[in-house]
């Protein structure tokens, strides 16, 4: 029974104890009482009356007083029962308090124990984990004191090695400053040049572009890591190294250089605007070079449009020129015709503004390689009368300037194919003696243009009974210097092959120097 419940009943039977009380008490004061009279009929029955009245009464007192007695005697033990129960109910209700409480605290205390239960894991696992730190701290502190051990006897080492290397203090800086003199030589040459030299007369300075390369090359295999502080070369000097690496037919040396010349969009300090414009020019155009030998003619054309867009003089003649030698090798002739055209328009301003109306020898000679484009254009697309048309063209140059065998060799080529072998023979003689007198043979360090001029060397010795034999040799070295060529990864140069007018693979101009060893002057069905 819940405690609330048993404080209820006891509360009842107590209030049945005191109503049964209050009951009682009532009755016994509504006893008769003795009445009085006031007759006066004799005093001695009056006497006798109240006598008899007064034991009534006291009969009836004396009974009511054991009625009452009795009833007091049943109401005391009635009461004493409710009391005992009462008692009894109040003991019961407290045992049962007392056991839910034990309950009670019992389940607390389990509680509080399973709460706890966890807390005392954490602060297990937290007086492990605690315990490791301490471990490892412990041996950090100690690894860390051996190492500031170690430190302070290296830094007294140091102190010890500088005070007995001091003397060599002066051998290192002299021997940096020899770094930074072959520095500034580097650059200073580099500039010089970048500013004073033409594009057309670096092919005559190869030689001086190769000793620059093997400068450049030494400087950073020997020099650079250890130059203090560590410095950068100027766009000059990239130039000037990718130009020298062209020449010496190291393409991969080449493309490492010059795009970084492209790469930077502003001059020097200190260069003028339209010098920096024509160095970014050049650049562009050894790279369509590239691209174009290659064999790669739509990158030749971009490389080549965006040296003619930086030119800002209307000067500049060869690069119209070479793009339209790329149109001729993709097919689209009309636009190798419009290039052509600007570049002779140009030509002939500058001859009619010259002090003699004369073109200078390297003017001269764009003009002939323009005619000459011209003429290979014609003989690739054999259209009717070519023949006449690639005399129209090269005959004038024949004429202004023999020396360009070139010109003189291509049309004894067509000669030759028209089976007037008597004038082939007499153009084959002057455009061979025209290539012993320029040294070309010599001094052509170019592979491609080194087997383009053995290869028409070759054709025209064979073709002159006198020279018979030394066809045989030029085209041998030819062949052999196929070998040479530089490639870009797994791309190989072309060679210009003077029986077809194109740029061919190295596959393909053996064949080529196969049969000029066998009499033939131009392919046929072109």
């Amino acid at each position: 029974m819940k405690p609330r419940l048993l404080r209820t009943v006891a509360t009842l039977l107590l209030l049945s104890a005191i109503a049964l009380t209050a009951g009682i008490a009532l009755l016994a004061a509504q006893q008769p009482a003795p009445s009085t009279s006031t007759d006066a009929t004799g005093d001695a029955f009056d006497l006798e009356r109240r006598v008899y009245r007064l034991e009534t009464t006291q009969e009836q007192v004396v009974g009511s007083l054991s009625s009452s007695n009795e009833y007091n005697r049943f109401l005391i033990t009635a009461v004493g029962g409710l009391i005992t129960i009462l008692v009894a109910v109040q003991s019961f209700a407290t045992l049962s308090q007392l056991r839910l409480q034990r309950q009670r605290e019992g389940r607390d205390a389990a509680r509080d124990d399973r709460q706890d239960e966890p807390d005392r894991a954490g602060v297990d696992q937290v007086s492990k984990v605690m315990d490791v730190v301490q471990r490892t701290l412990e041996g950090r502190y100690a690894a860390e004191d051996e190492a500031r051990k170690r430190a302070s006897k290296a830094e007294a080492d140091l102190v010890k090695a500088l005070e007995e290397i001091g003397p060599l203090r002066g051998f290192v800086e002299g021997f940096q400053r020899n770094i930074q003199a072959r520095r500034q030589d580097l650059e200073d040459a580099a500039r010089d040049w970048s500013t004073r030299i033409s594009r057309h007369d670096f092919r005559g300075m190869v030689r001086e572009l190769n000793r620059f390369g093997q400068q450049f090359d030494a400087f950073e295999k020997e020099s650079k890591d250890i130059e203090r502080p560590p410095g950068v070369f100027s766009p000059y000097v990239l130039y000037i190294r990718g130009i020298a690496a062209l020449y010496a037919n190291e393409l991969e040396v080449a493309m490492q250089h010059l795009p970084q010349v492209v790469g930077i969009h502003q001059p020097e300090t200190g260069e003028l605007e339209p010098d920096y414009e024509h160095r970014v020019a050049n650049t562009y155009y050894y790279l369509g070079l590239i691209q174009s030998n290659l064999g790669k003619n739509e990158e030749a054309i971009d490389c080549f449009e965006r040296a003619d867009e930086h030119y800002r003089d209307e000067t500049e003649v060869l690069t119209k020129i070479v793009i339209a030698e790329v149109w001729i090798a993709m097919g689209r002739f009309a636009q190798a015709e419009e290039c052509v055209a600007a570049a002779e328009a140009r030509l002939r301003e500058l001859e009619l503004t010259a002090p003699d109306r004369r073109l200078n020898n390297s003017r001269l000679r764009q003009r002939s390689r323009a005619a000459l484009v011209r003429a290979n254009m014609a003989i690739i697309a054999r259209e009717d009368s070519w023949h006449e048309r690639v005399r129209e063209s090269l005959e004038p140059v024949r004429e202004t300037n023999p020396q360009y065998y070139w010109a003189t060799a291509t049309l004894a080529q067509v000669s030759a194919d028209e089976g007037d072998f008597d004038a082939a023979s007499e153009l084959f003689g002057e455009a061979y003696e025209a290539i012993q007198g320029s040294g070309d043979l010599h001094t052509a360090m170019e592979a491609r243009t080194g087997i383009l001029l053995l290869m028409v060397a070759g054709m025209c010795c064979r073709h002159l009974p006198a020279y018979a034999a030394r066809s045989e040799e030029y085209l041998d070295k030819a062949d052999e210097l196929r070998g040479s060529l530089p490639q870009l990864g797994t791309d190989v140069c072309t060679v210009f092959s003077p029986l077809s007018k194109k740029n061919e693979q190295r596959e393909i101009i053996s064949d080529h120097i196969r049969r000029i060893g066998m009499g033939e002057v131009l392919l046929q069905g072109m």
